[in-house]
């Protein structure tokens, strides 16, 4: 499946995007660090892709914090974990890759060939977030089961079920099988309404893109019938249900609207970027979920500076 690229970021300047294969495999006899989420046959070998999204065009030995090769090179751990063992994790575990990134790959599990075997231990260093929490049980096939183990630990494991990344760094695109699994197993069992006008805040965001007018963008599209919800203060299963119900979106750039993956198709959707610099995550997941996507671009200097929104550009979006 391919997705025009109209927006580009680094290491994504192609005419169009296919979403990455699909594929797992088990490794008999392997060494799983837990702080990297790396599956390695030896201390000093990776076992490609095991570690975090498909990079387009780059090599899968280029590392980036929060990597660190020292701790692959532990002594494994005394115990042996045996029987079939897997993970989902990437090393980016914030909640933008546990959406995207991360959590779909539990949908591999579901093949046969796994079906088939008696217990899945589904390994996680340390605690669950709460995404991760709400959505391995509405995701996770019956003979799997959650096992914490130790962070900063090498364990070597009996047979290893290695689970590829079903996504690209920077592009958010999913393949429509993919979707129509994620979307059966988390949407609400009832039709969206496709009613409510959704403007999300970041005004509490610690790491910036909040909007220094925000009082301004929120009287204008209050006018048009929207709501103003910051996320941070719902469960996942209310912000669920309310981008289930969704029929437009306004909202900077950032990871609550990796939940345009549980709205369904044909919302429209308004981006708004703090600088030039346009990072196209949600307008490839828009383009595989069947929305409407439209952005703006701010004036600030980085990616992460405050801004200031363009009221009149926004209108101008939802009324084009």
């Amino acid at each position: 499946m391919e997705f025009s690229a109209e927006a580009v970021a680094v290491g994504i300047q192609v005419p169009a995007l296919p979403t990455p294969p699909a594929f797992s495999a088990i490794v008999n006899d392997a060494l799983f660090c837990t702080t990297n989420n790396v599956l390695l046959r030896s201390p000093r070998r990776l076992v490609a892709e095991s570690y975090e999204a498909w990079e387009f065009g780059r090599p899968a030995t280029t590392f980036r914090t929060p990597f660190d090769s020292r701790l692959c090179h532990l002594k494994p751990h005394n115990e042996v974990l045996d029987g079939v063992t897997t993970a989902f994790r990437s090393i980016r575990k914030s909640y933008y890759h546990t959406i995207v990134d991360n959590l779909p790959r539990l949908a591999l599990l579901h093949h046969e060939r796994y079906q088939s075997v008696d217990s899945i231990r589904v390994l996680v260093d340390g605690s669950m977030n709460r995404a991760e929490r709400f959505l391995t049980q509405l995701l996770l096939p019956g003979n799997c089961a959650i096992t914490t183990i130790e962070p900063q630990t090498v364990y070597r494991v009996e047979k290893y079920v290695l689970l590829s990344h079903l996504s690209y760094q920077f592009a958010a695109a999913l393949h429509p099988t993919l979707v129509g699994f994620l979307r059966e197993r988390i949407h609400p069992r009832r039709e969206p309404t496709r009613s409510r006008r959704i403007l999300v805040s970041r005004q509490a965001a610690p790491r910036g893109r909040r909007i220094t007018n925000f009082d301004a963008l929120a009287t204008a599209l209050e006018r048009e019938g929207f709501e103003i919800h910051a996320l941070e203060n719902y469960s996942l299963a209310d912000q669920i249900d309310l981008f289930f119900d969704a029929e437009t979106i306004v909202a900077p750039h950032g990871a609550g609207l990796a939940n345009l993956l549980f709205s369904p198709d044909r919302v429209r959707v308004v981006e708004l970027f703090a600088s030039p610099e346009v990072f196209p995550h949600y307008y490839f997941l828009t383009k595989s979920l069947g929305q409407i996507h439209r952005y703006l671009t701010g004036a600030g200097i980085t990616f992460n500076d405050d801004f200031k929104a363009d009221v009149e550009g926004v209108l101008r979006h939802l009324n084009s």
